[in-house]
């Protein structure tokens, strides 16, 4: 019997209007093992948390040598607001298997919690005027959280050689949220163009209240947190939280001025 895999590769997302933002997982099926001159029919689809699932596709395999075939596929979807999905590539033929889950929340009442308790202390203990909620920052502070939540250790991880220790910064691919020194940083690419830009990330925390405090409370001379919350700088925000497998939320703040 030939040998399948199937795995949910990456999720991206994109602004529409009325604060929507459609979403694109990426998967791949891959086949090996198939005797020389023999073919291998593998049916699979696309399912969602809440009971959801893709057409079903089905393909002949042929053999190519040990090192098998592949083709992927991608879901697009325009969810509601507010609810954490997975996504995972199930086979359902010529054996059941179900692959890893990707995991998206979109924003809801606890993203917007964070920004109003940001605003409140921007304005009580800063004198700052509050930031406004942008969709571009959205999306990276989105992205990042995920990224975070779908490789388990990457943060807290050392950094990657010869750079500066920023735990829970580095994305998967090497990124940082900011420019530095010379590589144009997650924020930037949002954005178009560099300026101001901050970045807060925590893990752990179970509500949105205790993770800003543990931004907030933070006390020279390890305080960038609260620094970047305090800054008259930053005009915009973008707030994410993903949710891992394990139950472990990631949460990441985006700034621009």
């Amino acid at each position: 019997m030939p040998t399948i895999g199937a795995e949910t590769t990456k999720v991206e997302a994109e602004a529409l209007p009325n604060s929507q933002v459609k979403l694109t997982f990426f998967g791949v099926v891959r086949i090996t093992g198939i005797p020389p001159g023999q073919e291998q029919e593998v049916s699979w689809r696309w399912i969602r948390s809440d009971g959801a699932s893709a057409l079903l596709q089905t393909r002949k395999f042929y053999s190519s040598g040990p090192s098998g075939q592949a083709i992927s596929d991608t879901w697009r979807l325009i969810p509601r607001l507010g609810v954490s999905y997975w996504q995972a590539v199930e086979v359902v033929k010529p054996y059941h298997l179900v692959s890893n889950r990707t995991y998206y929340n979109l924003p809801g009442t606890t993203e917007a919690l964070i920004v109003e308790l940001t605003n409140e202390k921007r304005q009580s203990v800063g004198g700052c005027a509050p930031v406004q909620l942008d969709a571009r920052l959205l999306i990276a502070a989105l992205a990042h959280s995920q990224d975070l939540a779908n490789h388990p250790g990457l943060y807290g991880a050392p950094p990657p050689s010869g750079r500066p220790a920023y735990s829970g910064h580095y994305g998967s691919d090497g990124s940082l949220g900011w420019d530095e020194n010379g590589i144009t940083g997650r924020i930037t690419t949002a954005m178009g163009s560099a300026g101001f830009e901050g970045e807060n990330v925590a893990y752990g925390y179970s509500t949105a209240e205790i993770a800003f405090d543990s931004w907030f409370n933070e006390a020279p001379p390890n305080d960038g947190h609260r620094r970047n919350i305090l800054n008259c700088n930053f005009k915009l925000i973008g707030v994410g939280i993903a949710e891992a497998f394990d139950g472990t939320r990631y949460y990441t703040q985006d700034f621009f001025g």
